[in-house]
């Protein structure tokens, strides 16, 4: 028999769930890294394994969710960034104990802030220090192999600034003789620290770049060093073009947009909610693009078993996109 590959295996864990924020838990903990590889640092990539138990954990988990609920209300910020954090706090609290010693824990030095560390895992075998973010990045301009052309849908962040700033500054903080200070203060053998980066997210293509939507982008050669292949997701377009060409595909699915805060898992919804068409797709879009001067992601879902599921996501960013965003530090 041959044995299922870990997407295969979290694929098949996201058909049982039902509750969104336990589905996120799942994408957010298991779902495909964004960057695999870190060039010019001696960090390597953390990860945990979705095992059986752990499986059984989170579907026990989705029929009784109410302690996730409770956990996130908790954090009164809706940044997509400090949800996936919650996340992954719960999974180290909750699902697989770990000796989470401190989150956003802060290295001052003379009253000034230098940094914080994401994560501090104090196992006394090899205490880690974890950076930790969940990030979108669009494709823009000829050469997809340069991270710097790699933005955020709001344009305040790129994929070339992300890994500069892990390199040179976040993930270093644990070697800096205040970073060392704190860990000690707090118990770590500073000495001992290993450092990790843990970045999940998605890649958008350009639409061109995406062939005919049943294909799937060719990732091989096209990408920044280290980015795992499958982190491409999707493809985006800019509001004319879809507004002019894109609606007018006739098919049997529906669309829904996506609240940012909605971002980490595939879209899934009861089959009593009413997706759009691509005409009411195309209303909704002119009027929240255009007027906001902000991408919306959007999912194209098709009805199974008895819920809609998303076949597949992409963006639509306001014409003249990036010049023409209106950033916002809310992502």
């Amino acid at each position: 028999m041959t044995s299922k590959t870990p997407t295969q295996t979290l694929t098949q864990l996201l058909d049982d769930l039902r509750t969104r924020q336990v589905r996120d838990l799942a994408y957010a903990c298991f779902g495909e890294n964004l960057v695999e590889h870190l060039k010019g640092t001696d960090a390597r990539q953390f990860s945990v394994c979705l095992s059986p138990n752990i499986a059984t954990r989170l579907r026990e988990l989705d029929a009784k969710p109410e302690p996730l609920l409770a956990f996130i209300k908790q954090v009164k910020s809706t940044r997509l960034g400090l949800y996936f954090e919650t996340l992954w706090r719960y999974y180290w609290q909750c699902i697989e104990p770990a000796p989470l010693l401190d989150h956003n824990l802060q290295v001052a030095s003379g009253g000034r802030t230098l940094g914080a560390f994401d994560f501090i895992l104090n196992d006394p075998s090899r205490p880690l220090h974890i950076e930790a973010a969940f990030k979108l990045y669009l494709g823009h301009g000829e050469d997809l192999t340069d991270p710097a052309h790699w933005i955020g849908p709001n344009a305040n962040d790129c994929l070339g600034h992300k890994l500069d700033h892990l390199r040179s500054h976040q993930l270093p903080l644990s070697n800096t003789t205040e970073g060392k200070q704190t860990l000690t203060s707090m118990g770590v053998n500073a000495k001992a620290i290993e450092r990790r980066f843990l970045l999940k997210g998605y890649l958008f293509v350009p639409l061109n770049a995406y062939g005919d939507r049943q294909s799937r982008f060719n990732a091989h050669g096209n990408l920044p060093h280290g980015v795992g292949r499958t982190a491409v997701r999707g493809y985006w377009l800019a509001l004319n073009q879809y507004l002019e060409e894109h609606f007018k595909v006739v098919n049997s699915s529906g669309y829904v947009i996506i609240p940012r805060n909605h971002w980490i898992a595939p879209a899934f919804h009861d089959r009593r909610v009413r997706p759009l068409s691509a005409e009411q797709l195309g209303r909704a879009l002119l009027h929240q693009v255009g007027g906001q001067k902000r991408p919306k992601l959007v999912a194209r879902v098709s009805l199974q078993q008895d819920v809609w599921c998303e076949q597949e996501r992409f963006f639509v960013v306001p014409d003249h996109w990036p010049t023409t965003a209106r950033p916002s530090r809310k992502i």
